[in-house]
């Protein structure tokens, strides 16, 4: 597992989920229960939804409360949106580490945006994935 890959699922105690909505049949919804399941608390970040999971959910990673304190933005949305979320999260300057799902990396130019501000950036893995094979290892 490469170093970033371990500095952001060790820093992950509570993670933003953008794009997590209340339709059980997407992936993203698997992905957040299982980060549930191993005690990682969840915010969900959805511009529709009101509640997923039994908790509040935040139209957008701005809108978050202070009291929060996300470590990490995991993003499963369409890459033209993740471009947006994260020139959103670079402005709010509260998130540190950003993780995004496979299929929704936004240009190369944007992620590096991301990383020249000093976040740490995984892009194109499962984190699911990628913490059972942590778990396993």
């Amino acid at each position: 597992m490469d170093e970033t890959v371990e500095a952001v699922l060790r820093a992950s105690c509570t993670v933003a989920v953008v794009g997590l909505g209340n339709v059980p049949d997407k992936p993203i919804y698997e992905v957040a229960q299982y980060l549930l399941d191993e005690g990682i608390s969840i915010v969900p970040v959805h511009p529709r939804a009101e509640r997923v999971f039994e908790q509040p959910a935040y139209r957008t990673v701005a809108a978050l409360p202070d009291e929060l304190r996300a470590d990490t933005a995991l993003l499963a949305v369409r890459a033209e949106v993740a471009g947006e979320v994260l020139e959103e999260i670079v402005a709010d300057g509260r998130i540190r580490n950003v993780w995004l799902q496979p299929g929704c990396e936004p240009a190369a130019e944007v992620m590096q945006r991301v990383r020249d501000a000093g976040l740490r950036l995984v892009a194109g893995r499962c984190m699911m994935a990628e913490l059972q094979r942590r778990l396993e290892g």
